[in-house]
């Protein structure tokens, strides 16, 4: 896979340079620093057919779009570290943009940082993309029933039971009563692994192994204060043909 920083200030874009070959992750890692130069090498017939990481400062030479605009260059499958000075509300905004549903996203402050907190930042993040497929490592904005919506990564995410017009979302680590019905929050985790597994179920087939009729959580036991039913749900072909 393929690298591109897009960063328009001088000394960030030569540290994420470096921390990036440095990594050996890449085969090759490019960079722009402006939306013009971006565009340029996403259009290369090498880039556009086929997934990149990439690095996003959204705030390019002082424009609040063209870090925006950009996202619908991305190729499909893409996985895009995004960053901004801007705030984390604006930038959930931008990580649910219609154009940013296909890809891996993650988000994080610019600020004043240091190199190496940066490079903990991005070694962080390629090592949990590494470790499982990339649409599993977006973050969601998850909706909370009578509070403040939380940010979880979508392989904390077990599964999600209806409960009338909400759910019940179960992650890794906590339970959730989450204010979007069944159907909506299928929407919301609309990538793979992830995927509508019955009537009134929603379910991170990373972490289950389909018996039958039925799916079972992998390593239950480590999850039995949080799910119910020993992690057993149903699972039908309507759903899953």
């Amino acid at each position: 896979m393929k690298a591109l920083i897009i960063e328009d200030e001088a000394n960030i874009l030569k540290d994420l340079i470096e921390i990036l070959v440095s990594t050996e992750a890449f085969e090759e890692v490019l960079s722009a620093n402006s939306k013009k130069a971006a565009i340029r090498i996403l259009a290369n017939d090498a880039i556009k057919l086929n997934p990149i990481f990439v690095t996003l400062d959204l705030n390019l030479c002082g424009s609040r779009n063209d870090g925006i605009e950009l996202l619908e260059h991305f190729p499909k499958g893409s996985v895009v570290l995004v960053y901004t000075g801007m705030g984390r509300e604006y930038a959930m905004d931008i990580m649910n943009h219609p154009h940013a549903l296909h890809l891996s996203s993650k988000y994080w402050e610019k600020g004043e940082r240091t190199r190496r907190e940066l490079q903990n930042d991005i070694l962080e993040f390629l090592r949990l993309w590494q470790n499982a497929s990339p649409l599993g490592y977006r973050e969601i904005q998850l909706p909370i029933r009578g509070g403040t919506p939380i940010l979880i990564w979508q392989h904390h995410f077990l599964y999600a039971e209806a409960n009338e017009r909400y759910t019940i979302v179960y992650t890794d680590n906590q339970q959730y009563d989450c204010s979007l019905n069944i159907t909506e929050l299928a929407k919301l985790f609309a990538f793979p692994p992830v995927k509508r597994v019955s009537r009134s179920y929603v379910a991170n087939l990373d972490h289950f192994q389909r018996n039958g009729e039925a799916l079972i959580l992998n390593n239950h036991q480590n999850y039995n204060h949080i799910v119910p039913r020993n992690g057993i749900i149903p699972w039908s072909k309507i759903y899953c043909s």
